[in-house]
């Protein structure tokens, strides 16, 4: 797509500068796409970097509740313990359509559960209340049910780019093989440009760069989205920072641990 005339103008230091914990973030991609051997769909890579994703958000409260612990629990990629939270804490709503998209192993044992606990009068659902609909987690959540029930990705609004780890978290749940990939496959790199376009470049790096194998592209690609780890290339007056060392480093540890998974 092509780039928003309003160019953006953080070169790598800038940007990690003003967002330091999304440089982080990508620093620590980086470290477990190297321990993965370049395999960013494979299960070692996610188990190490759901938690990165999820440690960077910011609950406001919600994680006490038990609609923010179970949004919790799903950020840290953790779906067969956030299911059992359902159950026990009477999210049926939530175990239902979770288990169903994300666990259709599950969703048999989740539903006879939900009988059971019809017949014993203990399927009454728990409120969510304004404090947890104000948390990220949960507010990811509900967007992904939303996309999902449409089949289209919405404008991504201010709140979804300052709380990004836990909408990338919540959808990259979906990022694999499946119906529903094509969905999440959008939003994140709907996500991506618009991080990228506010200036947190790394943020939106990273998002592009967790939805599959991706190499780097060429400058002058007319439909490139990464050159360079940290700087927006598609503003021209960036051109000079192509040649920032901090951005040819993480590019280079980007490159090195793709090549870790070639067996040429």
């Amino acid at each position: 797509s092509r780039f928003d005339d309003a160019d953006v103008q953080y070169c790598t230091l800038e940007s990690a500068t003003k967002f330091p914990e999304s440089a982080a973030i990508a620093c620590r991609f980086l470290c477990y796409l190297v321990r993965a051997n370049g395999n960013v769909q494979s299960g070692e890579f996610w188990h190490h970097f759901f938690p990165v994703l999820a440690k960077a958000i910011k609950s406001v409260g919600g994680d006490s509740s038990s609609i923010g612990k179970f949004c919790a629990k799903l950020c840290k990629g953790e779906v067969g313990g956030a299911l059992e939270d359902a159950c026990s804490e009477s999210l049926w709503s939530h175990a239902l359509a979770v288990s169903r998209l994300l666990a259709p192993q599950s969703s048999d044992m989740i539903l006879l559960k939900f009988v059971d606990a019809a017949k014993s009068g203990k399927q009454k659902e728990a409120a969510s209340n304004d404090e947890d609909l104000e948390d990220p987690a949960v507010q990811a959540l509900f967007l992904m049910y939303e996309c999902l029930a449409k089949g289209s990705v919405p404008e991504i609004s201010e709140k979804v780019l300052s709380g990004w780890p836990a909408f990338a978290a919540m959808f990259s749940l979906l990022l694999r093989p499946g119906e529903y990939r094509e969905v999440a496959l959008s939003f994140i790199e709907s996500l991506a440009a618009r991080l990228a376009s506010s200036g947190n470049i790394f943020a939106g790096h990273v998002c592009y760069l967790m939805t599959g194998e991706r190499t780097l592209d060429a400058v002058d690609a007319p439909s490139s989205l990464v050159c360079i780890l940290g700087v927006e290339h598609r503003s021209p007056k960036n051109f000079s920072r192509l040649l920032d060392p901090l951005a040819l480093q993480l590019s280079e540890a980007y490159e090195y641990a793709l090549r870790c998974g070639n067996a040429d």
